[in-house]
């Protein structure tokens, strides 16, 4: 019981830290050079949670169902928000490199420590 509420605990700080780096990002449409750096940190950061519970099936016994939907919830919206305002502008799209595919494999990485059977 000591160890579930800890980790729930501890994923609500992640929660917590997260969303102020994220309201950062979607405040300069994720404008600076590093954004996608950070975001790759951001979602990095989410997942340690469902890391520290081992593999992924077990989570929802441990984390709980709605915390464990809200990190991936979170991930997911990072991504949209960032991929929506990189394809707005048409210069940005252009700037696009391969660099940004290449930390896509980082973030899917993390999403598989957070993603869960029902």
């Amino acid at each position: 019981m000591l160890l579930k509420s800890a980790l729930h605990n501890f994923s609500q700080s992640v929660l917590d830290l997260t969303y102020y780096q994220e309201c950062s990002l979607a405040s300069t449409e994720f404008t600076d050079t590093s954004s996608l750096d950070v975001i790759v940190g951001i979602i990095h950061t989410l997942s340690l949670p469902a890391q520290l519970c081992g593999p992924p099936g077990g989570l929802a016994c441990l984390l709980g169902t709605e915390l464990l939907e809200c990190l991936y919830w979170r991930v997911g919206a990072m991504l949209y928000m960032y991929c929506y305002s990189v394809y707005e502008k048409e210069e940005r799209r252009k700037n696009m490199d391969t660099e940004m595919f290449l930390k896509v494999s980082d973030i899917l990485h993390c999403l598989h420590f957070i993603s869960y059977a029902p």
